[in-house]
């Protein structure tokens, strides 16, 4: 399954192989199309609260829209616990307040951030307990 916003240099992609995301972030992404994805993957019935997810922002360029985040965040919240894991795949450290921020938002999932995909997999097929 997969789902894709935005237009141009400009996008998110969610795929969704079993319980496994991967989401790619290009580009400056509206909120708006953040916001579709999520509720286009909950609707559908292939996101859920325990998943482990790969996130790609080695693409990602501009500004977050935190209104967006925090409409995420109320969508998957409804989720209820989890012990979901997020890997972060990113270009280097400038990145790692953004990633704070968000692990406090979304304090119900695991976040790790990588540089590369393979150090990124690993923890996510990983059973370590963090």
């Amino acid at each position: 399954m997969t789902i894709a916003r935005g237009q141009g240099s400009s996008q998110i992609v969610l795929k969704v192989r079993g319980d496994r995301a991967y989401v790619l972030v290009e580009g400056e992404p509206r909120g708006d199309d953040v916001i579709d994805v999520v509720r286009a993957g909950l609707d559908q019935g292939v996101l859920h609260g325990n998943m482990r997810t790969l996130v790609d922002l080695t693409g990602f360029i501009g500004s977050v829209d935190w209104p967006a985040i925090q409409t995420v965040r109320r969508m998957t919240r409804q989720q209820g616990d989890s012990d979901a894991r997020v890997a972060y795949v990113v270009r280097n450290n400038l990145f790692a307040p953004l990633i704070r921020i968000v692990e406090a938002l979304f304090s119900h999932s695991r976040h790790r951030t990588f540089h590369t995909y393979t150090e990124a997999i690993a923890w996510l097929d990983s059973d370590e307990p963090e």
